[in-house]
């Protein structure tokens, strides 16, 4: 397991709480592998371990097209994966889904893709 508490630049942070990943601060296309390699990273120790995952992005200031992207196409591609965000980023979510991140958005807000459960 890699330790992500480290600061990932100057106005973000990306801590790994067990199956949580928190993101805060500034997120955007010039951290967007690095955080893509944290979400693989998480991924595959909560499957070893069989438990749901979260990635709270609910505490990022700022996230651009690339992160939003990022975290659609987990929501989509990871069962049990829960994606806490800002109603801004699930807005920007929804417009780059063409609307069908509806399908995802729940009573909670998070985004979570159908059967999954919750982190």
């Amino acid at each position: 397991m890699i330790d992500h508490t480290a600061p990932a630049g100057p106005d973000r942070r990306v801590r790994r709480d067990g199956p949580v990943l928190r993101l805060t601060g500034d997120s955007d296309l010039s951290n967007r592998l690095a955080l893509a390699f944290c979400v693989a990273d998480l991924r595959e120790d909560c499957a070893a371990q069989g438990l749901p995952m979260t990635i709270d992005a609910s505490a990022l200031r700022f996230a651009d097209r690339a992160i939003a992207e990022l975290l659609l196409q987990s929501a989509q591609a990871v069962p049990g994966l829960t994606v806490r965000c800002s109603p801004q980023l699930r807005f920007m979510i929804d417009i780059l889904d063409g609307g069908s991140a509806s399908d995802l958005i729940h009573g909670d807000g998070s985004l979570r893709a159908s059967g999954g459960t919750t982190g």
